[in-house]
């Protein structure tokens, strides 16, 4: 996996669902804001590494070789060690513009 979440879950019996259609990725940074806001609030530095963890994951997984980065297909799909096609269906060809706006 790439450790980054996806875009819904759903909450059910105690267990953690997400379905196929929705386990892209849209590049949301208020996630690691929202760490960031924690670890100020509390001073618990597990806020704070789950926010550079989480900022490790979009640069190795999301970004792009052009420049940038993109919103990913599937959160479970890791192929950044296939030499072939390291890129073959991992990237969608967007970047929401609150990407670069927050």
């Amino acid at each position: 996996t790439t450790g980054l979440g996806p875009e819904i879950v759903f909450f059910q019996n105690g267990k953690i669902i997400v379905k196929p259609q929705d386990s892209h990725n849209l590049l949301r940074p208020e996630t690691i804001e929202s760490l960031f806001v924690m670890y100020r609030l509390t001073h618990d530095p597990k806020y704070r590494d789950y926010g550079w963890k989480m900022f490790q994951s979009f640069r190795q997984h999301a970004r792009i070789s052009t420049g940038g980065y993109a919103s990913l297909d599937s959160v479970f799909f890791d192929d950044t060690n296939n030499k072939k096609n390291p890129n073959k269906n991992k990237h969608r060809d967007k970047m929401e513009s609150f990407w670069i706006a927050e």
